[in-house]
């Protein structure tokens, strides 16, 4: 997945966001990673496409 050792070693000091590590991997595996709120009622509230930064 092309990480270096500095990304890999902010990801486990936890300096990197879950979010921010579940995009590039969606990324890295060639799909968008979507987000939506859902809430009892039925409304949802979309966010679209959450963009990795690079």
């Amino acid at each position: 997945m092309d990480v270096t050792k500095g990304r890999a070693s902010e990801i486990e000091r936890g300096h990197i966001s879950g979010q921010d590590v579940l995009a590039r991997f969606v990324v890295a595996l060639g799909g968008r990673l979507h987000q939506a709120i859902c809430f009892d009622d039925g409304d949802i509230f979309d966010d679209g496409d959450i963009a990795a930064i690079t």
